[in-house]
């Protein structure tokens, strides 16, 4: 999505990922490629973002990048959610519906709060919101330096029970 060379204030915003197709790797109807972020030293911001029917790398991060998940709804995903390495991912405010796996194959650093966590508070200027898992397994955090990457230009985040309804409202279909 982002290709392979470096990308700066990219936001990625109010999109329908649909991951419904005829031409599945596994044949059962379920996209792996959803989308792609491992840019080099790519900064990116991930929200209020509806991907659906999946089965993996939804999305893939590497390249060091550091990427801003927050406010998004996965439904419905029969493998992984996340996948990556050498990357920055703080994910907040995301909720998790019916994911087998919510990650995979990830030797970067994750900051995955659930619950609001105050420890953002100095690097973004107010608590990280937490992330909700609805038969879905939760994202262990494995490391705090994604909050000082996103840092003070993180986008603001709305606690995931407001969300819940991105799937009618998400704008642009991307397949």
């Amino acid at each position: 999505m982002t290709g392979n060379s470096k990308n700066n204030g990219v936001t990625i915003s109010n999109n329908f990922v649909e991951g419904q197709t005829n031409w599945s790797p596994s044949c059962d109807s379920y996209h792996y490629w959803g989308v792609y972020l491992t840019g080099a030293q790519d900064t990116i911001t991930f929200k209020n973002n509806y991907i659906h029917h999946t089965q993996g790398r939804s999305p893939k991060l590497g390249g060091n990048a550091v990427v801003h998940i927050v406010n998004n709804l996965w439904s419905d995903n029969v493998g992984h959610a996340l996948e990556g390495e050498a990357a920055y991912a703080l994910l907040e405010g995301n909720v998790f519906r019916n994911v087998k796996a919510t990650i995979q194959q990830y030797t970067g650093y994750i900051w995955a709060p659930t619950a609001d966590d105050t420890s953002c508070q100095s690097a973004l200027g107010r608590s990280c919101i937490r992330n909700i898992y609805e038969s879905s397994p939760a994202i262990a955090s494995n490391n705090n330096q994604p909050i000082a990457k996103v840092g003070k230009g993180a986008a603001s985040a709305a606690q995931p029970t407001t969300i819940g309804n991105l799937g009618n409202t998400a704008g642009n279909t991307l397949q």
